[in-house]
């Protein structure tokens, strides 16, 4: 546990001296990030969680909440960046594997309705942070909660799953793309602080500064 608070404290420490964006890593949707489109501020934390109270089902979500989830979705991208370096072409085979897929064109369109852009990288990354229930208290801003509402978008997750557990595992990365960024939820379910702990542990190679400062 006190591994685990150094990390959030870390995180907050690095995110003070950055811009305002680093804040709104949960704003993926477009309504989200419609939300905060004119700030020319950087926000607090607890600003940023009654942002995301404000629009969301829960009765409160606490800073901490948006702390942790925030480290988390920034650990996936870094995964996801790092798992890019290690094979730049894997999004394109899974692109090209999903063109085959008759499902594909409603998906996109769904996509791109709710969030700004519609590939694969895109797809796996919420993806991710749908399976992951520890993140459904901040899914206002993520759009999870659509993603797993939405049966297209739950065809093209099936559809990408099956693709990538067919490629390779490149060297240095420890398993597939999908099965590596939905570790961490398999881990330590519904358990942001868990999560957390798992991360800085097994992922210390992958994350940036943004998350282990």
């Amino acid at each position: 546990m006190s591994d685990t608070l150094s990390l959030i404290n870390r995180l907050q420490k690095q995110m003070a001296d950055e811009t305002h964006q680093s804040r709104l890593t949960l704003f993926l949707t477009r309504d989200a990030k419609a939300r905060i489109a004119d700030l020319e501020r950087t926000p607090g934390w607890s600003e940023v969680a009654r942002w995301i109270t404000a629009s969301s089902e829960e009765t409160t979500v606490p800073t901490s909440t948006v702390i942790q989830a925030s480290a988390i979705v920034c650990a996936y991208q870094d995964a996801l960046k790092a798992y890019q370096q290690a094979d730049p072409s894997r999004m394109d085979r899974l692109t090209a594997g999903c063109q085959r897929w008759e499902g594909l064109q409603a998906a996109t369109s769904q996509m791109e309705q709710i969030w700004e852009a519609s590939g694969a990288s895109v797809a796996v990354l919420l993806d991710a942070i749908a399976e992951n229930s520890a993140l459904d208290a901040v899914s206002s801003a993520t759009g999870s909660k659509q993603w797993a509402d939405t049966s297209s978008l739950q065809n093209l997750s099936t559809e990408l799953r099956s693709l990538d557990a067919e490629e390779p595992v490149p060297p240095g990365m420890p398993c597939g793309l999908v099965e590596m960024l939905q570790a961490p939820a398999q881990q330590c379910p519904g358990s942001l602080a868990g999560q957390l702990e798992w991360i800085g542990k097994s992922w210390s190679a992958w994350v940036s500064e943004d998350f282990s400062g």
